[in-house]
């Protein structure tokens, strides 16, 4: 069953993958005890900032991966899904699926730059990858927001990581992809880097009408700039009612935060 509600991008029901061998397949994010990770039913509400939440080795990584099609699920029910929004239709996420080039853009903790090429040309490689008739974004004036205009020369070997991670950043965001995949965007950031990035993320969503899926340990930016929140613990996917993310566009930050840290009740202000 696949559905078509059109308030979310991406939905999936009774899909998991499972370590099955932790000795092997050491990936960033693997839970402690090594299961993994499982959705029940979840429904990411389109146009909006999704946080992802939870202890170290709880599984967020995992999740992220497979919503955005980096893993493929190695554990099913009956009737599971894993489907992405596209126009009116809803199409399967996998990477081998061509109907989604271009239209879901990744940040790392890593910035995977090119290293032998300038800046210039690692923000350019995502535009002239992406569809003609897909609305691109201005990378001069995303560098010149994030404050790396004068680097566009230089080679991308030669940056520091908050740099790259910037630079990183600009490159995903250039084709103006339909989703947005962030694990850990601001980890290699200072406070008023990282700050900036995430106003930028949260103007250009609001602006496009884009999705964000964003895995955080930073509470208080999670706080501040997630509109709605996920939950993970140990390997188990935690959302509020029907599946969907918890709604935190309500109540003042310290509330907010209150709420991801312990549960208390969001009081709207």
């Amino acid at each position: 069953m696949v559905l078509t509600d059109p308030a979310f991008c991406i939905t999936a029901k009774k899909i998991g993958y499972e370590f099955l061998d932790p000795s092997r397949d050491n990936l960033p994010d693997q839970p402690s005890q090594g299961t993994g990770i499982w959705i029940d039913e979840l429904k990411i509400p389109k146009g909006s900032i999704t946080a992802i939440v939870g202890p170290s080795g709880s599984g967020k990584s995992t999740l992220l991966s497979i919503l955005s099609g980096l893993r493929s699920p190695n554990k099913f029910e009956k009737g599971h899904h894993l489907s992405f929004k596209d126009g009116s239709n809803f199409v399967e996420i996998t990477l081998q699926n061509k109907n989604l080039a271009g239209k879901i853009g990744y940040v790392f903790q890593e910035a995977f730059l090119i290293k032998s090429v300038t800046v210039d040309e690692n923000l350019k490689i995502a535009q002239n990858l992406a569809s003609n008739n897909h609305s691109k974004l201005n990378v001069d004036q995303l560098a010149r927001r994030l404050k790396v205009d004068h680097l566009k020369n230089k080679k991308a070997a030669s940056l520091s990581g908050g740099q790259a991670q910037r630079v990183a950043f600009i490159r995903a965001l250039a084709a103006n992809p339909e989703v947005l995949i962030c694990d850990e965007p601001t980890s290699s950031l200072d406070d008023a880097s990282g700050k900036l990035l995430l106003e930028v993320i949260k103007d250009w969503s609001n602006r496009f009408n884009r999705s964000v899926l964003w895995v955080t340990h930073n509470t208080q930016q999670a706080a501040e700039f997630a509109d709605f929140l996920i939950k993970v613990d140990s390997g188990r996917v935690i959302t509020g009612p029907n599946s969907e993310p918890f709604d935190i566009r309500v109540g003042d930050i310290a509330a907010k935060k209150a709420f991801i840290e312990n549960g208390a009740p969001i009081i709207e202000s």
